[in-house]
């Protein structure tokens, strides 16, 4: 799987789409988001692209964590 640079110049509505840019040449992009809910779960997620976009690792994980910080610390780890 490849990821293209951008998925669209407009999104619904014409909400403009974020686009994903590539790293320099022999560099590994680890991108990961999170999200908490009100009970304190949390799920986190994380995706590694080389710079021709090819898809070399994606991951997700459930926990429990009752503030985004700690999810976005959790987050960051598991990227690594």
């Amino acid at each position: 799987m490849v990821v293209k640079s951008c998925l669209g110049s407009n999104g619904p509505s014409g909400a403009q789409w974020l686009c994903w840019s590539p790293p320099p040449s022999g560099i590994v992009k680890l991108n990961f988001d999170e999200a908490v809910w009100e009970d304190g779960g949390a799920s986190i997620g994380c995706v590694a692209h080389d710079e021709t976009g090819k898809l070399l690792l994606i991951a997700g994980v459930l926990c429990l964590y009752d503030t985004i910080l700690k999810a976005e610390r959790r987050g960051a780890w598991e990227a690594l």
